[in-house]
């Protein structure tokens, strides 16, 4: 089951002060349940069917130690685990600690917390001398992928005890980072860090009424439900939107990013390589990639979007921290961002709104991308010394981050819930169901994961340089190539992970 509304008022608030307080301690094993739980309980909806979902079996595993290893980046620690031995009142902290105690207690077992500043390459070496580190790693994608490349990730659908296809785990991950018939990574209510990092839209809605279009084209919230919010109508809302940009009062149509027209192709839908049967093969065959691509580069050369990291525009102060200022300050009808960059907006004086990544029609399903280089999905090292006690650990791990017996104390998806509407991002009912469909509607994309054809980097280097007409030029000799990178691609996979 996807998560079901949540952010980041709070939670990044935890993040922000935690990087201000310098090295990340040393980790703690909790002993001790918590005292009382202070922190609220989630009022987030428990269907019959959830109650109804039974718990995993308990298992005496005999003091079992296990281990996750998490990159030693200040903001994004406390996503995973909380060194804490009582509550903080900080509500994502103690859902992690609730979680943990549990586990602990039900499984008389020990989670241990490793952080390391390159804790890909630590995994790396210690799997490569055949020395187990740990059972469980939250590393970005793109560097999980690495690892895979070398034979050190072991093929989650072969370990037994993992119920990926429950509705704790999310589904379009299994699917969308599977290589031929072998998952390597799962995400779900595990984590969070992969919500905050999901593509989005979000809009000033005082300017979008004062602009007429509410009754021009609708609310937000029934252009998505309904299947018409497409790039085209994006792009038409904006233009003519940008007014005096370099004035200190004037405005702009969108504010965007260089990496944006790669991810809003893949709002379309498409996908440069494809599981197509179980086969893992090129999808630039496709005549539609290089009609999707045109529309969206097309944005690197629009008068209506500033690309912020693109060119001089603020001088030399921090470009995210002053994109978000013109935003706050009204001046901005759009801006396509990750969910964790509204939590700058939380003192905005106008009422701002979000929406996913638009389509490019014909269907009302949104495609919203979580990067791989920015998301932290769950891996096995390869050598994991008792893949059994690991996968009993690690599914506990994530059924009671979605459910929890104890009505005293909130799950991380309760927690997360609750966030929301702290972050002005859930206090209406439109509101609330945006966040329903981006959050249900995240695409991964194996291309941009394992740089197996090259194009995103030929795409953001195009947009960089605002050369959009070399577009057909860069996607054609891609195609040529892309076959035989394929081809060695899977070969190099296949040596790595015999199918038998």
């Amino acid at each position: 089951m996807k998560k079901t509304l949540c952010l980041v008022s709070l939670v990044l608030a935890v993040l922000l002060s935690a990087a201000a307080c310098g090295n990340v301690p040393e980790p703690e094993t909790t002993t001790a349940a918590p005292e009382a739980a202070t922190t609220p309980v989630s009022t987030a909806e428990v269907t019959d069917a959830e109650t109804a979902i039974p718990e995993p079996a308990q298992v005496d595993l005999d003091k079992y130690v296990y281990r996750m290893i998490v990159s030693d980046n200040k903001l994004w620690v406390p996503m995973h685990f909380s060194d804490n031995e009582t509550e903080t009142g900080q509500i994502i902290e103690d859902a992690l600690l609730h979680r943990e105690y549990l586990i602990e207690e039900r499984y008389n077992c020990q989670i241990e917390h490793i952080v390391d500043s390159d804790a890909a390459n630590k995994v790396g070496i210690n799997v490569h001398s055949g020395t187990e580190i740990c059972e469980i790693c939250f590393l970005s994608a793109n560097k999980t992928a690495t690892l895979v490349g070398q034979g050190y990730v072991a093929d989650l659908s072969k370990v037994d005890g993992l119920n990926l296809e429950s509705e704790w785990w999310d589904q379009r991950i299994a699917s969308e980072y599977k290589i031929g018939t072998r998952v390597f990574l799962a995400d779900g209510e595990i984590n969070i860090r992969d919500d905050l990092r999901t593509m989005s839209v979000i809009y000033n809605k005082g300017m979008y009424n004062d602009y007429g279009f509410n009754q021009q084209y609708g609310t937000p919230y029934s252009l998505v439900s309904e299947g018409k919010w497409t790039f085209d109508l994006l792009m038409e809302m904006i233009k003519g939107k940008t007014a005096d940009p370099n004035d200190d009062t004037g405005t702009w149509g969108m504010l965007s990013e260089v990496s944006a027209p790669y991810y809003f192709f893949l709002g379309s839908g498409k996908k440069t390589l494809v599981n197509a049967g179980g086969e893992f093969v090129s999808n630039l065959d496709d005549p539609l990639i290089l009609d999707a691509f045109e529309k969206t580069v097309s944005m690197a050369a629009n008068p209506d979007i500033m690309i912020v990291n693109n060119g001089n525009h603020f001088d030399n102060t921090d470009i995210w921290v002053r994109a978000t200022g013109l935003f706050k300050e009204s001046r901005v009808l759009f801006r396509s961002t990750t969910l964790s960059a509204v939590n700058g907006m939380l003192d905005m004086k106008d009422e701002y709104g979000i929406l996913p990544i638009p389509n490019q029609g014909g269907s009302n399903e949104y495609y919203c991308f979580a990067s791989g280089s920015n998301t932290s999905p769950i891996s096995m090292p390869s050598n994991v010394g008792d893949f059994d006690k690991a996968a009993i650990v690690t599914e506990a791990l994530a059924y009671y981050s979605y459910l929890n017996p104890n009505p005293n104390f909130i799950t991380l998806h309760g927690a997360f819930y609750d966030l929301l509407s702290d972050a002005r991002l859930a206090r209406t009912f439109e509101d609330t169901k945006m966040l329903d469909i981006i959050f249900s509607s995240k695409t991964y994309d194996i291309d941009q994961v394992c740089g197996v054809t090259g194009l995103e980097g030929s795409i953001y280097s195009l947009v960089k340089a605002g050369n959009t007409t070399a577009l057909a030029s860069t996607i054609s000799n891609t195609r040529k190539s892309a076959k035989n990178k394929v081809t060695q691609f899977i070969k190099g996979i296949e040596a790595k992970y015999p199918s038998n």
